[in-house]
């Protein structure tokens, strides 16, 4: 057998992917089942860390000073006598989104650690306190999900690694991470649904000769629009390029499938990829449709192109749709008591896709 020492990272995020993929489904609803089966593989593993030794794993951690007695966090990585990472477990299956960290916020003074984590087994949220000094952020720094790992996913965890990580700079890590992310949500959006500030840049440049008035921008708008489009068809927007084959195990081991049951009255965004995928299993190649999350909203995707977007956040639950009229892309908004709703536009879902097929064909 190979030992740890003689992999290198990606191959071991690679074995502890397709190891949570395979067992995932019995751990679920229970937390001791995850702890065991998804979260000390990731801890041992990808982290490094070794699970029998007290002095870099302390399980059930509580802090002498500063936090409610019978207030724990589930695992404590130590160095030195002090913890400087915090992981808090919950059972896979179970809404991160519903559970607010705060075992993990309330150790973040006593202990000044600058790194907490939020798992389910699948999902790692990393935390840190960069707003105020010694307060836990309540936006994480950083997402990973086992499920869809990708290259630049490896990179980012190979920062936590033990031998790797510093608990000094951590900080300044997590602030490179959470700029990082800013960006990316930034350009994913112009990817999806170009602004008119986006536009008018390229606009300006167009026509540098040209008075820059809101008359020439409606002209220039759809010629813009339409090169964009043509732009993403030639660098392979069909396909989903933001993830890497390479680090990924097979597509049916982390892509949520047909199978199985979802619970109609909880509106959650891996329900509503269900039912997208049953809607449109006669339309496209449902592999490739995917589910990518964000800090307000998700995306449903075929590859990178969005089918549908979900808010969920608030109190009331809204999809939202799309109506094409040549280049021209409406939102069409909708409110939903039950995940079943979206089967009632499921006439906007099909013409989406026919859309973006119609557009790789042109």
């Amino acid at each position: 057998m190979v030992s740890l020492e003689e992999m290198d990272l990606a191959e071991r995020v690679r074995a502890v992917s397709s190891h949570v993929a395979e067992n995932k489904s019995q751990a679920k609803g229970n937390e001791q089942a995850t702890k065991t089966s998804l979260i000390r593989p990731f801890i041992e593993r990808v982290l490094g860390y070794d699970m029998s030794n007290l002095n870099e794993v302390r399980p059930e951690f509580t802090a002498t000073w500063g936090v409610r007695n019978n207030a724990r966090v589930d695992y404590a990585i130590m160095k030195d006598g002090k913890p400087i990472i915090l992981i808090e477990c919950k059972a896979y299956g179970v809404e991160l989104e519903t559970r607010p960290p705060e075992q993990l916020a309330m150790y973040f003074h006593p202990t000044e650690v600058h790194l907490g984590i939020l798992t389910d087994g699948v999902i790692y949220r990393f935390y840190s306190d960069l707003e105020n000094s010694n307060v836990m952020d309540k936006e994480p720094f950083l997402e990973i999900n086992l499920q869809s790992i990708g290259q630049p996913d490896v990179g980012h965890l190979n920062v936590f690694f033990k031998g790797n990580f510093d608990p000094d700079g951590i900080r300044n890590t997590a602030r490179d991470f959470r700029d990082l992310r800013a960006i990316k949500e930034m350009l994913e959006s112009e990817w999806t649904a170009p602004s008119e500030a986006f536009a008018k840049h390229f606009m300006a440049r167009v026509h540098r000769d040209r008075k820059q008035t809101k008359k020439l921008l409606k002209q220039f708008d759809p010629l813009f629009k339409r090169a964009y489009n043509e732009f993403k068809d030639s660098k392979g927007q069909g396909g989903d390029v933001s993830v890497s084959r390479e680090y990924n195990p097979k597509e049916e081991e982390y892509e949520p499938t047909l199978t199985g049951t979802y619970d109609n009255s909880a509106v959650t965004a891996e329900g509503a990829l269900k039912v997208v995928k049953e809607v449109l299993k006669d339309s496209i190649d449902i592999r490739r449709v995917n589910l990518r999350r964000y800090k307000s909203v998700s995306n449903i995707r075929l590859g990178r192109r969005v089918i549908c977007r979900l808010h969920f956040n608030g109190s009331k639950k809204s999809v939202s749709f799309w109506r094409f009229s040549g280049e021209e892309r409406n939102e069409e908004r909708v409110v939903i008591g039950e995940l079943d709703d979206i089967r009632q536009y499921a006439d906007l879902l099909r013409e989406t896709i026919s859309h973006y097929k119609a557009a790789r064909r042109a």
